[in-house]
């Protein structure tokens, strides 16, 4: 990384492996919010790093396991993973949840919504030793919880964090 000051000498601020100007011309540090980017730089992309940790890591699963395994686009409705054998004559869509350590997993308000076939859910995204919870989304359905007055729903650790679940991949099974 360069240690170099950018034309006109201001100081650098580290966003998400480049360094660029901390302040625009004309701009306030409240307004660019370059002061919380320059004391933490990387609290912004936290979670979305241990999304990928977490999908990176059931992609290497079921990869071992003999799956073709496809990332959607980021942020797209439905699965985050297409999965197929060899012979494309089996295809399923998992959700991906990842975790930094355990705690409840959002659904959004409307269970019907959910889409995917399989749901994995990796608490401890970020670590040497990932843990996965395979469930399918019924399962998900029937365990989940809904905030009072309709609000969001969740599916709390006591309901995914079981040993039918624990790195349970051979619920998914070997590709063909």
């Amino acid at each position: 990384m360069s240690k170099a000051l950018p034309k006109g000498g201001s100081a650098l601020c580290y966003v998400q492996g480049y360094e660029r100007p901390a302040f625009k011309p004309g701009c306030s540090i409240r307004k660019c919010g370059a002061r919380s980017m320059a004391t933490n730089p990387r609290s912004q992309f936290d979670s979305a790093m241990t999304g990928n940790a977490g999908l990176n890591y059931a992609s290497w699963q079921l990869s071992r396991r003999g799956w073709h395994v496809m990332p959607t686009i980021r942020n797209a409705r439905g699965s985050d993973l297409i999965v197929t054998d060899g012979d494309e004559t089996v295809f399923f869509g998992v959700q991906s949840k990842a975790l930094s350590n355990r705690k409840a997993v959002p659904l959004g308000t409307e269970l019907d919504s959910l889409r995917s076939d399989w749901w994995i859910i990796t608490i401890k995204a970020n670590s040497d030793a990932p843990i996965c919870f395979i469930m399918t989304t019924e399962e998900v359905r029937r365990s989940a919880t809904q905030d009072k007055n309709g609000g969001r729903c969740w599916l709390e650790p006591r309901d995914y964090d079981r040993d039918d679940y624990r790195d349970a991949w051979g619920r998914i099974g070997v590709a063909r």
